[in-house]
């Protein structure tokens, strides 16, 4: 599969007003546990409350049209446990996901959570655009996102983001059943 994205910066000010506008939220956890010039290896968590997910992902790298190849596909809890001690060392992301919208588009907007270690780029919130529309007609109904240049574009993906160690677990624990 392709996914076609884009990334913006978003003010303490106006993420607080986006927030509100949600439709539904979640919390993602992501460790990057391989990074080729090719792609990457991602590991998910997401808890909305309810339920419990893990997905493992492989990304292809971004190209200057935004768009990238992507394969998901969910993991068993034995599965999860395999990948336990790698997930121990491996560099990670934490953020509550606010979801705009999630028809035919997906508009949503990150805040980057507190695990006890500053990640690699001094940032708190990040929103993303996928959808194969134009963005442009898209981007008007959200004048509150500035976009990232796409020479930046990979300092702001998240596995360059994310970092080793930090309390995930604990985190995972405080928003639902955490590892069992």
């Amino acid at each position: 599969m392709v996914e076609r994205e884009k990334k913006y910066f978003v003010s303490e000010q106006d993420a607080k007003k986006l927030k509100k506008r949600a439709l539904y939220k979640l919390l993602v956890i992501q460790w990057y546990i391989n990074d080729t010039k090719e792609g990457n290896l991602r590991i998910r968590y997401t808890f909305d409350g309810k339920e419990e997910k893990w997905i493992l992902a492989k990304k292809g790298k971004i190209k200057c049209d935004f768009t990238r190849t992507e394969e998901e596909r969910e993991l068993s809890k034995q599965e999860v446990e395999r990948y336990f001690e790698i997930l121990k060392e491996a560099p990670v992301v934490a953020k509550t996901r606010y979801y705009l919208s999630f028809a035919s588009v997906e508009v949503v907007l990150d805040e980057f959570l507190d695990i006890g270690k500053p990640y690699n780029v001094d940032i708190k919130y990040l929103a993303e655009i996928e959808t194969d529309q134009d963005f442009e007609t898209i981007e008007r109904e959200y004048p509150e996102f500035v976009e990232v240049p796409i020479e930046l574009y990979e300092t702001y993906e998240n596995r360059n983001i994310a970092v080793r160690g930090g309390r995930v677990w604990e985190l995972m624990g405080s928003y639902g059943r955490g590892w069992d």
